[in-house]
């Protein structure tokens, strides 16, 4: 939804489509997608997997809703809940707006949590960019391992080994005249 309402901002910015017309664009495409995610779940639903996901959603729900202390309160945390459960099983990111650790997570063994920091930095990399103007930066010690053989060592490799070496020679010489 960020990208669509950039794009779409920048488009009006431009001069190359009005503000309607964006955001019946944006309308659309939430529709579209409620539309989809509702199929979906339905689909989902159906299965015996589907279904213990709504429990366990349910019931995180109301979890949520206890621990909150106030009616008002805990039906938005209760709402919230449930959707994440619903749709972060399979992974995503946590939606939202805030600092610290608002959102209650129910993790399984094995599954891990990336900070914020991170994720910024693994978004910017998936777009393109990279952590300072698109370049990305990849970072590895480079420790080389020297075998020394001596020139009997090497007649031994070769009377060996030659079927071996001439298999790689040629092999080597057909990829270069290809």
């Amino acid at each position: 939804m960020i990208d669509a309402y950039a794009n779409g901002f920048t488009q009006v910015l431009m001069r190359k489509e009005s503000f309607s017309h964006m955001m019946r664009q944006m309308d659309t495409q939430m529709a579209t997608d409620a539309l989809k995610s509702a199929l979906q779940l339905s689909m989902e639903l159906a299965t015996v997997q589907g279904r213990k996901r709504f429990g366990d959603a349910r019931t995180a729900a109301a979890d949520a809703f206890a621990s909150a202390g106030n009616p008002i309160l805990g039906t938005v945390l209760a709402a919230t809940t449930f959707a994440e459960v619903m749709a972060l099983e399979s992974g995503g990111i946590v939606p939202g707006v805030g600092k610290g650790d608002i959102v209650p997570a129910r993790l399984e063994p094995g599954e891990g949590v990336l900070n914020n920091r991170v994720m910024d930095g693994l978004r910017n990399v998936s777009r393109g960019g990279g952590s300072s103007g698109g370049e990305v930066h990849n970072h590895f010690s480079f420790s080389p391992q020297i075998h020394a053989v001596d020139s009997e060592g090497v007649d031994r490799m070769l009377t060996k080994h030659h079927q071996v070496f001439q298999k790689h020679i040629a092999s080597h010489a057909r990829r270069l005249n290809s």
